[in-house]
């Protein structure tokens, strides 16, 4: 089965890179930039792609992981899931860094934000739970 998972995970962290890389840095990016109070060195000018890697394979793992272990291995019982982890996982992020940080513009974006993160995870969640239910037996 780890194997399975590996694969499911790696599967997922390409999704996530180049899905996040189209949804965010350019379907969404004049959205976002619209409403982020930007200060002086606030953004790198190129990411540290190292890190950049982390950040999708991590989600990318917990999800897969979460699907293994309730035995959700097909591609909507994947998308729930993935739905449900990603819009948790959002949510709580997206709300910390409301309440901390004078850098966003709008409450709307909290919803925005967390919305699309549940859809785009739940993609995450439907790669992974078709590749652990391929050929299950």
């Amino acid at each position: 089965m780890y194997p399975k998972i590996l694969l499911a995970s790696l599967a997922g962290t390409i999704w996530n890179f180049f899905g996040g890389w189209v949804i965010y840095g350019m379907l969404l990016h004049d959205y976002y930039e619209s409403h982020t109070i930007v200060y002086e060195g606030l953004a790198k000018d190129h990411p540290d792609m190292i890190w950049l890697v982390i950040s999708c394979f991590a989600p990318a793992l917990l999800i897969v992981l979460v699907i293994d272990r309730i035995d959700k291995g097909t591609l909507v019982g994947g998308a729930i899931t993935g739905f449900s982890v990603g819009f948790l996982l959002q949510l709580t992020f997206t709300s910390s860094m409301f309440s901390f940080f004078n850098m966003h513009d709008g409450s709307i974006l909290l919803a925005v934000d967390v919305t699309t993160a549940a859809l785009f995870y739940g993609v995450t969640g439907a790669i992974g739970g078709a590749i652990l239910g391929f050929r299950k037996g």
